[in-house]
C-alpha cells in the first residue's frame, strides 16, 4: 500500500511515541515562513544597528561578545521549549559532535568580529551587504562537505542575488560595478 504525504506535514516525536506519552501532532503551515523570514530580518537589522552603537563604546570584541551573551539565553529557551512540547530527546554529545559545535561557534563569533570591524572602517549598508555572501558560502559548504549538487540554474539565481545585495550598498556609486569588484580589497 502506497501512501502520499499529506500536507501540511505532521512531525511526531519518536520519543514521545516510545514513552507511550501522549504524543503531540505538529503541523507545519506552508507559508509561516513568510512572516517568520520578515520578522528575522527585521530583527536582524535592529541588532545589527545596536551593535554598531556599541562598537565604538566597546570595541569590535565586546560588541561581539554581547551579542552572543544577549542571545545565549535566548536560545537555550528555545532548546528546552522544543524538547518540552515536541518531547524531542537532547542531541547526544560526542567528540565529532562538539568538535563541529566548537568549529561553528568559533566562526559565527569570528565572522561577526569582522562584519562589525567592516562596518566601522566603511559604512553600516555595506557591512550588511557583505554579510548576505553567506548565500555562497552556504551553497560552497555544501558543495564541498556535504555532497549537495548545484545546477546552472542555482549557481545562476546565487550569483545574481549575490551580486544584486552587494550593488545596493556600492563604496562609489558613480561607478558601482567598479566598487564591486574592487571594494572588498580596499579600505
Amino acid at each position: 500500500s502506497s501512501s502520499s504525504p499529506s500536507w501540511p506535514p505532521r512531525c511526531r516525536s519518536s520519543a514521545a511515541a516510545d514513552a507511550g506519552a501522549a504524543a503531540i501532532d505538529v503541523v507545519h503551515p506552508g507559508w509561516l515562513w513568510i512572516p517568520v523570514t520578515l520578522w528575522a530580518a527585521f530583527a536582524q537589522t535592529l541588532r545589527n544597528a545596536a551593535q554598531r552603537g556599541l562598537t565604538g563604546e566597546l570595541g569590535t570584541l565586546g560588541a561581539t561578545l554581547v551579542r552572543f551573551l544577549y542571545g545565549l539565553p535566548f536560545a537555550a529557551l528555545w532548546l528546552i521549549a522544543v524538547h518540552e512540547v515536541g518531547h524531542f530527546e537532547f542531541p547526544a554529545g560526542n567528540l565529532s559532535f562538539l568538535g563541529w559545535v566548537l568549529l561553528g561557534a568559533v566562526s559565527q563569533i569570528a565572522a561577526t568580529a569582522l562584519l562589525l570591524r567592516v562596518m566601522t572602517e566603511r559604512n553600516f549598508t555595506l557591512g550588511v551587504a557583505y554579510s548576505k555572501s553567506e548565500i555562497i558560502q552556504v551553497a560552497v559548504f555544501g558543495f564541498v562537505f556535504l555532497g549537495d549538487r548545484i545546477n546552472m540554474i542555482v549557481a545562476i539565481a546565487i550569483a545574481l542575488g549575490t551580486a544584486g545585495v552587494l550593488m545596493l550598498a556600492p563604496a562609489d556609486r558613480e561607478h558601482p560595478l567598479r566598487a564591486l569588484l574592487t571594494g572588498w580589497t580596499s579600505r
